[in-house]
């Protein structure tokens, strides 16, 4: 979890992909993250920097879709709708060094479940279970301007569960 809110952060698809990209052009990062060129848009392409001011407060909803698919001796089995899991976070810029890299804390709210349809009533009970006790989880990183993570450190809150 820890390492999807860093590379969460939005920005971070438009930083990886060259600014000569076409349509289709698609770019891995080293942990396997790929980012697609849907439509390469129109007008000057410029090299994006994301630069916070020191002090600034943030809201970040962190939002994890899983799809699952199974089968069972060689036969497809019908998809089982997995809930969305949002984590809304506020986020605080503490410093910036010189070189550009960000320093930054985080305190996570009150997390949700939005069951898609379908959803089995169990699976949204289980998914909205697993997060109980999130909020008030304190989290603090480093960020470099091209918005990769440099490290992330999360402290549970004592009523989540481990």
């Amino acid at each position: 979890m820890t390492s999807m809110i860093a590379q969460g952060l939005t920005g971070l698809a438009l930083l990886v992909l060259p600014l000569t990209a076409t349509a289709g052009t698609v770019e891995t990062l080293a942990d396997g993250t790929k980012f697609e060129l849907v439509k390469a848009g129109k007008g000057k392409k410029e090299v994006l920097r994301y630069t916070p001011v020191v002090g600034a407060d943030e809201t970040l909803e962190l939002r994890t879709d899983v799809e699952m698919s199974m089968s069972l001796g060689g036969m497809s089995m019908p998809n089982m709708p997995i809930p969305t899991s949002v984590l809304p976070m506020d986020v605080h810029v503490d410093a910036i060094d010189g070189d550009g890299v960000i320093r930054y804390s985080y305190v996570i709210r009150e997390p949700r479940i939005e069951a898609a349809p379908g959803t089995l009533p169990d699976v949204a009970a289980a998914a909205a279970q697993s997060l109980a006790g999130v909020a008030g989880s304190k989290g603090r990183g480093t960020m470099s301007p091209r918005g990769e993570s440099l490290g992330e450190v999360l402290e549970l809150s004592e009523a989540a569960s481990p």
